[in-house]
């Protein structure tokens, strides 16, 4: 019988696929590129739930500054029934890993009503989502069985990231040279991403007790990372089943740090750029109530026991694709040191009352 494969499979895989990708930017992202150069679009609106709105958010910055107009995420029930004025000059799509999540076919269903071209992002172009679409566009993830995505959270925000690159460079909007660049980084990152999860291995093992024993969990991002805080808290609540909110690292200072004890845990992402030296200020004051800190980032950050340090110039636009991994691979290890990945029978039973995802096929099982 054949040994299913882990969320810890599928991190590991990431840097490879990544880099395959990257290398063939111009080919995986060019449906998508083809169909937004149709008309002179000025804004975008992104379509998707859980760590798809995740990805796009994380990635929502790096679209807006590479091509120069507003990037919006919403999700399929706002927009299917309140959030939904396209103007002629909208780009809009939805994104579904899996292609059966029924919030987002009902929302493009509805983008058809609105006398608009139904398209979407999807991992399994098969899938169910194709009889609800006009266009229907692989995002070269591959196969990932386990429900808790990881693999598909970073290779959607690479898509997206990529898509902004290529059609910025068609639109006269980047140089040769400014394209290359930040090919590079995006190599680059993926390159780093092995070290990433051995280091965050060898953090979480230094420090299990601690996560293993954790109640309550925040994490603060900002800019391009707030996306990747928002996954963190997502994979960390939905695998080890405890609350966990995301912050932008400001907006913690404003209400989210009141309800601090000293067994609460706070994660801080320190990514570079103008958030840096604040976050650093937050970590070093956050010790006065609690000594569960923890801070990871991509540069030369103190070296202190519960600072995890993955030392490359790698700029906040790019690090999100291997930042998320210490939330990944603390997912995975805890749930596996605990041996908890079972769901509680009112889960299960609440998730057959309650329809998110039409049936699953066999390639999933």
């Amino acid at each position: 019988m054949a040994v299913k494969e882990t969320m810890m499979d599928y991190i590991k895989e990431t840097s490879i696929i990544g880099k395959a990708n990257t290398e063939a930017a111009e080919e995986i992202v060019a449906p998508l590129v083809n169909e937004f150069l149709k008309k002179e679009y000025k804004k975008i609106v992104i379509i998707a739930s859980g760590s798809s709105n995740n990805a796009a958010t994380t990635a929502r910055l790096y679209m807006e500054k590479s091509l120069n107009m507003d990037v919006k995420v919403v999700t399929p029930f706002t927009f299917e029934h309140y959030d939904h004025r396209l103007t002629e000059d909208t780009f809009v799509f939805g994104i579904t890993q899996s292609g059966r999540s029924t919030n987002t076919i009902s929302a493009l269903e509805k983008v058809k009503k609105l006398g608009r071209e139904a398209i979407a992002l999807t991992g399994f172009p098969e899938s169910e989502v194709k009889n609800h679409c006009d266009v229907v566009i692989d995002f070269k993830v591959g196969i990932e069985t386990v429900g808790y995505v990881t693999k598909g959270y970073v290779m959607t925000v690479l898509y997206l990231t990529l898509f902004a690159l290529m059609a910025s460079k068609k639109l006269n909007l980047k140089t040769e040279n400014e394209v290359a660049k930040d090919i590079k980084q995006i190599l680059d990152a993926f390159s780093i991403h092995p070290e990433a999860v051995q280091k965050s291995i060898e953090f979480y093992n230094k420090h299990k007790e601690i996560f293993t024993r954790m109640k309550r969990l925040q994490i603060c991002g900002y800019g391009p990372n707030f996306g990747t805080a928002v996954e963190g808290a997502l994979k960390i609540s939905e695998t080890f089943g405890i609350p966990a909110s995301p912050y932008e690292i400001e907006e913690f200072m404003h209400g989210g740090y009141l309800e601090l004890t000293p067994e609460h845990v706070v994660v801080l992402i320190n990514s570079g750029g103008a958030g840096s030296q604040r976050t650093l200020e937050v970590y070093n004051a956050l010790h006065i109530i609690t000594q569960n800190v923890f801070m990871i980032g991509s540069f030369d950050l103190p070296e202190e026991d519960k600072i995890l340090r993955i030392k490359h110039n790698i700029d906040e636009w790019f690090n999100t694709l291997f930042l998320v991994v210490p939330f990944q691979v603390l997912a995975h290890m805890i749930c596996t040191d605990l041996d908890i990945w079972g769901k509680a029978e009112e889960i299960i039973k609440f998730e057959n009352a309650i329809k998110s995802k039409t049936e699953k096929p066999d390639y999933l099982q």
